[in-house]
Order: structure tokens, then C-alpha cells, then sequence
């Protein structure tokens, strides 16, 4: 779980600059909320500040290499939620980071990627599948007979 601790680093990290992106990223997600390219685009975009905000320069590389998965990450829980769901996470991680609290920042964005796995658990039950299985892999070489 790299991103509570990239949110503590950015709480102890983040300068003026970095917690005005905060709010900026906030505020293109409220205003798009009617537009789910923007909605994922601007919440995608709060995790980068994030990254960015930790000063950490492998942050950066990382974010990169995770980005995809992010994305589809956001990509389906966007549609599970009301945009207002999120919201609620965001707005006090951007708070504990401008107020330089990175233990609370760490805890609030755990507690954010804890939902988001529940409620791609509470999906995945949803749609029939048992929540401790998963679709069986083929192995490679192998063929349909």
C-alpha cells in the first residue's frame, strides 16, 4: 500500500504549490461530475499531486509504472459510487496534508483504498462471483480441446 505512505510523505513535503493542485484536482472533481472522462481524469490526477507533494523522486517513476492500474481502479469504482463517496475521502486527505499531519494523512488515505477494495469485493459478490474465487487461469501452452 504505496499511497498512504506517499500521503504521509506529502503531508511532512507538500509546499504551497502542492496543496493549491490538491484543491485544484478537488475542484475539477466536483465540477465534472456529469462528465466521467473528467471525473476519473481528476481523481487520477489527486493521487499524482500526491505522489508529486512526497518530494520523493522515485514517486514519480512509480506513479508511472502504476498508473494504468490506477486508472482502472478509478475506472470501475467511479461507477460504483456517487461522486460525493469520494469526496469524502479526498477532502480530508487534502486537509491532514495542508495542515501537515502525516500520520492522519497516512490513516485517511488507508482508510480510502480500504473502501475502494471493499467495494470491488461488494461488486465482484454483486455480479455472482464468490468473493475468495477467481476465474481459473489457462497456462500458457495450453489449448482448448
Amino acid at each position: 500500500m504505496i499511497d498512504p505512505t506517499m500521503g504521509a510523505m506529502a503531508a511532512g513535503r507538500a509546499n504551497a504549490k502542492d496543496v493549491v493542485l490538491l484543491k485544484q484536482s478537488i475542484a475539477d472533481f466536483e465540477c465534472s461530475k456529469h462528465d466521467r472522462v473528467r471525473l476519473v481524469a481528476s481523481d487520477l490526477n489527486f493521487h499524482r499531486v500526491i505522489f508529486d507533494a512526497s518530494k520523493n523522486r522515485l514517486a514519480g517513476r512509480f506513479f508511472s509504472t502504476i498508473r494504468r492500474a490506477m486508472l482502472n481502479l478509478i475506472m470501475v469504482t467511479s461507477q460504483l459510487v456517487e461522486p460525493e463517496h469520494t469526496l469524502q475521502f479526498h477532502l480530508p486527505i487534502m486537509l491532514a496534508i495542508q495542515a501537515r499531519d502525516p500520520e492522519l494523512a497516512a490513516q485517511l488515505m488507508t482508510d480510502h483504498l480500504i473502501d475502494a477494495r471493499g467495494l470491488l469485493i461488494d461488486n465482484r459478490g454483486e455480479q455472482g462471483v464468490p468473493r475468495t474465487s477467481r476465474p481459473p487461469r489457462r497456462q500458457r501452452g495450453s489449448s482448448k480441446s
